[in-house]
């Protein structure tokens, strides 16, 4: 990005900074400025975060089923009279 403005001083130090040529009181001067900053400067920090997960940390669940009133064919439709 290039842009420029101009800063305004007295001999106290910076009074205002203005985008256009601006006018000045008896005490003022202006100095333009020329700035080429670069894009990376505007971009926003995003944090990354890599994560690894091996193999023998994943493991298959053991569950028990009690069935209640039945086989499992029953419930499945499986059981033939």
């Amino acid at each position: 990005m290039k842009t420029s403005a101009y800063i305004i001083l007295t001999k106290s130090g910076v009074v205002s900074l203005r985008k256009g040529k601006p006018k000045l009181n008896s005490n003022q001067v202006a100095v333009k400025l020329n700035l080429t900053i670069s894009d990376k400067f505007f971009e926003r920090f995003v944090p990354e975060v890599n994560i690894g997960v091996p193999d023998d940390y994943v493991s298959k669940p053991e569950i028990d089923v009690e069935l209640k009133g039945g086989t499992m064919d029953k419930l499945l439709g499986e059981d033939k009279p």
